[in-house]
């Protein structure tokens, strides 16, 4: 990461002692994979979408919920069930008058025994397990045409897969872990679905002590400037074969870009941070009909740059501290058409000083919306997002000090 190259050796080794001196201290730590103790996470989220086009207007809603409960029947063996549910509600009117309308209504249910065994010592312990998952599809599509005439599909699905899993959690302190995981259908695993995201210890009693008034930490003194960022390359291609011959591909579509997401932030105050992100990327995506006589290649550049301005607060003096932030966006997109997107949120997380410079975060929870048009006004788009999560993106900051 070029986080490194922003640091003298020196104070590098020096982060790099002090990381594995956190890895390697048990302090109060009480053990989080006795008999008795377990794991829970959940999650809720949604989203609201309004749009607006010629001759095209409707609207979208998702949901989703998880839950994700585990208890140890012995020491170091964790036995759990995580249920989820996906909801999503589409409803679009086309052509003159909107008298051409479009339902869709879909819900995916899904339970998920499993068995882990732990291993490891002190802060850190890694787990394989498995399990199985039993999931439910169903969804109905409605449409009424010009024309009056009215179709109706309904789709009704159930699937029973075996999995595998595996991974690790770094316990913070005697209530919180930071984990990450990886779930497959297939064996040998095959780490396709990695996911990082926090997990709450329940059970047993935690010794009681007093809380230490500590000074700020060195990260979030007043004058201090952090930096984070990151970067992304992505490569996609799609083949359409008619036969099976693989060398009789029809259509092939190729996507590829890049993404960059540079944030600077000063501490005006002990705690308190005002910054600015400047988000950026670049994408081609070329779509070409082979071996056909006539058909010409189709290529589409889409090039998108935004400003988001944030002021993000921390509460505590402690090591794990909670944070509220307000981020306001501006984002400027053109692929043949100039789309301009404004938007807002409102954000909470939990995020953990690491040695002097560096800062883990998690974001629990986000209220945003906002809307977006297109320059020449065919199109107009509302939306909004609310989500609360114990499995959220975490992000890396580095301040100077």
């Amino acid at each position: 990461m070029f986080i490194y190259n922003l640091i003298d050796k020196p104070k590098h080794m020096k982060a790099i002692i002090t990381l594995m001196s956190l890895t390697l201290c048990t302090g109060t730590l009480v053990a989080q994979t006795e008999k008795g103790r377990g794991f829970w996470s959940s999650g809720v989220g949604g989203q609201l979408i309004t749009t607006e086009k010629y001759l095209e207007r409707g609207r979208s809603i998702d949901a989703q919920v998880f839950v994700n409960k585990g208890y140890f029947v012995r020491k170091d063996v964790l036995v759990g069930l995580e249920a989820s549910a996906l909801g999503s509600m589409l409803h679009n009117e086309l052509g003159i008058g909107y008298d051409t309308r479009n339902d869709k209504l879909a819900l995916t249910t899904s339970l998920s025994p499993y068995i882990r065994r732990y291993w490891g010592r002190q802060n850190w312990r890694v787990y394989l397990g498995g399990g199985f998952s039993f999931a439910y599809d169903w969804a109905q599509n409605k449409s009424m045409s010009t024309s009056n005439r009215f179709t109706q599909l309904r789709d009704h699905r159930m699937r029973l897969m075996p999995e595998v899993q595996a991974g690790f959690v770094y316990f913070v302190n005697s209530r919180w872990g930071v984990e990450a995981t990886t779930r497959s259908s297939a064996f040998p695993l095959t780490i396709s679905n990695l996911g990082v995201g926090v997990v709450m210890v329940t059970g047993g009693r935690l010794p009681a002590r007093p809380l230490k008034v500590l000074p700020t930490q060195n990260q979030l003194m007043a004058t201090n400037w952090m930096l984070a960022g990151g970067f992304l390359l992505t490569d996609q291609m799609r083949q359409l074969i008619p036969s099976e011959s693989k060398n009789e591909v029809f259509r092939q579509e190729n996507s590829r870009g890049v993404s960059v997401s540079p944030s600077i932030g000063y501490v005006v105050a002990d705690r308190l941070v005002v910054g600015v992100a400047a988000p950026f990327s670049y994408n081609i995506l070329t779509d070409a009909y082979l071996n056909t006589p006539g058909q010409a290649q189709v290529k589409v550049e889409r090039w998108t740059a935004g400003v988001q301005p944030f002021v993000k607060k921390y509460f505590t003096t402690q090591k794990l501290t909670p944070f509220a932030a307000l981020q306001a966006s501006w984002q400027w997109q053109e692929d043949g058409t100039t789309t301009d997107t404004y938007g807002a949120s409102i954000s909470a997380g939990m995020a953990y000083m690491i040695g002097t410079r560096f800062i883990l975060e998690g974001e629990l929870g986000r209220i945003g919306g906002g809307w977006s048009k297109t320059r020449d006004g065919e199109i107009r788009q509302h939306f909004g997002d609310i989500r609360a999560t114990l499995r959220p993106g975490l992000s890396l900051s580095y301040a100077f000090l």
